[in-house]
């Protein structure tokens, strides 16, 4: 299903999905295979809910779960102080949506400059294990203190491992 019709009267076209109430709109749409999504308003009893709630419904959860709202949205209610309402909540979910990508877009960019800070500070960690471990080899006098250094290190390079790994499956996550 791509396309879905919420009306309490008026049949859906040709290849939509027809719904009656809100509550019904917002199981297809949380699947997120919703391309089209057209709205009436009033449906005929607005104690089960109106168009206007299935758009608040998802601005809410562009805002709270990174929702990604149909691509095309459209009114066909004939209350026309509804219809403005409504077109002014549609522009409201492309802009949070908008937002929403480009923070996206920019948490991932900040995790990948992130990764090469903690692929140099590895780097760096490597060399110092490098020369500690030949100090070791070569050093008689503060064996202990350079045992522990060198173990330190050690464990250092384990954590930024690990912080790189979690980077890397955040950003494969995100792309």
């Amino acid at each position: 299903m791509t396309k879905l019709w919420l009306d309490d009267i008026r049949p859906a076209p040709e290849g939509w999905a027809h719904v009656y109430w809100p509550m019904e709109a917002y199981g297809p749409l949380r699947v997120g295979n919703i391309t089209h999504l057209s709205l009436d308003h009033d449906l005929g009893d607005d104690s089960r809910g109106t168009g206007y709630d299935v758009l608040t419904w998802i601005e809410e959860q562009i805002v709270t779960t990174g929702f990604k709202p149909p691509e095309h949205i459209t009114v066909h209610s004939a209350n026309s102080s509804a219809r403005i309402r409504m077109e002014l909540a549609i522009k409201n979910i492309k802009k949070l949506d908008a937002a929403y990508t480009t923070m996206e877009r920019e948490g991932v960019i900040l995790m990948a400059i992130h990764r090469k800070d903690l692929h140099k500070a590895l780097d760096n960690l490597d060399r110092l294990s490098n020369s500690m471990s030949e100090f070791r080899k070569t050093s008689k006098d503060h064996k202990k203190v350079i045992n522990y250094s060198w173990r330190g290190i050690r464990k250092c390079k384990k954590y930024v491992k690990y912080l790189i790994d979690d980077l890397e499956y955040e950003i494969g996550d995100n792309r």
